[in-house]
């Protein structure tokens, strides 16, 4: 859907006043249900919460845009595919009405990699179809991304109950019939226009989450005064350069001469065509980031939402290019959204969606494996709080002395 039927909206005076109206019935709903909560059993009534969801549900209605509703929708895609495919499984028969049951021991009985089956039930988690209980185990109480989430149940009977982890035979290219092309191979098959309908989708997507989080890039220009010439920025993947515009509005000082932009050849091409006037001094190489990493010793590597498109393994093999590149001083910068635990719905549904091109979301310590495999370590994560849609992942090499 191209981006300008996705606007801002404005809502009038009668609707303002019906937003006030609903703010204070939820206001008192929800001090009716604290009033609930201090009653025995038997006296017990559920109407303050019907009345909240209510007031709630007419809020979102006003405030909700044309960007809200696609989310809404896809969101409930990504669950309902979930649902399918662990029901497919077989999966809520193992789960026992009382007690519990270990990752580990579901995976087992469903004779299923004990990752996947984490992956599929995170959704179920969050919305509390299933409990996630102290100790991680479970317990119990829907034209490219949705088909590939859809067809989960086929797909997995063909390769067996195991994470998809490469680039190649993932939901998607199995979905279209194509299995042993990539993402891209398939999109670019179907011709331009699907090709420049998956770029708006990306770039709606990707302009409604924050640009690199929390991060504070003020500090690199003090030590770029001290060590004239050395790239200061790079940024891998850059796309159409909005982040490091994003670092330079923010951080004066912070010549543009002194930042690199790398991405695929056609991406650099169609930047330096547009030729944004505050990326006029910056440097844009064309790269192949599973294979080269040609800017040296730079202060800071920035790889943004590119990681959770692979696997573990691809990803490591990512890292290690750009850690070859890093002098002992340089710092990497994985800007991506970290899931909580137990997962939050977003977040969840995010990881299905994924899977669906053979990439992943990850917690902490997920964060953490990959980078020490990597020859990295975490020094420490830059977010807002845990909900964060993005995060700045900032890390070292292992032998950095931070």
């Amino acid at each position: 859907m191209p981006s300008e039927y996705l606007g801002a909206l404005r809502l009038d005076d009668e609707e303002l006043s019906r937003l006030e109206q609903l703010a204070n019935e939820l206001t008192g709903a929800v001090k009716r249900i604290r009033a609930e909560s201090q009653a025995t059993k038997a006296r017990y009534s559920d109407a303050p919460r019907h009345h909240a969801l209510y007031a709630a549900s007419g809020i979102q209605e006003l405030l909700r845009g044309p960007k809200e509703y696609v989310r809404a929708a896809w969101l409930l895609q990504m669950v309902v595919a979930a649902l399918m495919v662990f029901e497919d499984f077989k999966g809520f028969d193992h789960i026992p009405a009382e007690g519990a049951i270990s990752f580990a021991d579901l995976a087992k009985k469903l004779d299923a990699e004990e990752v996947l089956i984490r992956r599929i039930t995170n959704p179920l988690v969050a919305i509390k179809i299933l409990k996630l209980l102290t100790q991680p185990s479970r317990r119990d109480s829907n034209k490219y991304v949705h088909p590939g989430a859809l067809a989960m149940p086929t797909y997995f009977a063909k390769y067996g109950r195991k994470e998809p982890t490469t680039r190649h035979h993932t939901l998607l290219t199995f979905a279209q019939g194509r299995p042993e092309l990539t993402m891209w191979e398939c999109i670019r098959q179907q011709g331009p226009e699907n090709v420049q309908m998956f770029m708006d989708n990306m770039a709606v997507w990707s302009g409604n989450q924050p640009k690199y989080g929390t991060y504070d890039f003020r500090w690199i220009v003090d030590v770029g005064n001290k060590q004239p010439g050395r790239p200061l920025l790079v940024d891998v993947g850059s796309s159409k350069g909005h982040v490091t515009q994003a670092v330079l509005a923010s951080t004066p000082g912070l010549d543009a001469s002194r930042c690199v932009l790398e991405d695929l050849p056609e991406v650099i091409e169609e930047l330096v065509r547009l030729d944004p006037e505050d990326l006029r001094g910056s440097r844009k190489i064309p790269i192949n980031f599973h294979k080269e990493q040609p800017v040296k010793g730079a202060l800071i590597y920035m790889i943004r939402t590119c990681l959770h498109d692979y696997g573990d393994d691809e990803s490591v093999e990512i890292l290690r290019i750009i850690v070859d590149a890093m002098a002992d001083d340089s710092r990497l910068l994985i800007l991506e959204q970290v899931l909580s635990n137990p997962p939050k719905l977003f977040g969840a549904v995010m990881d299905i969606s994924m899977m669906v091109v053979g990439g992943k979301e990850r917690n902490k310590e997920q964060w953490a494996d990959l980078a020490a495999r990597s020859g990295l370590r975490i020094l420490k994560i830059h977010q807002e709080n845990e909900d964060a849609l993005m995060s700045a992942i900032e890390c070292v090499k292992v032998k950095a002395r931070f």
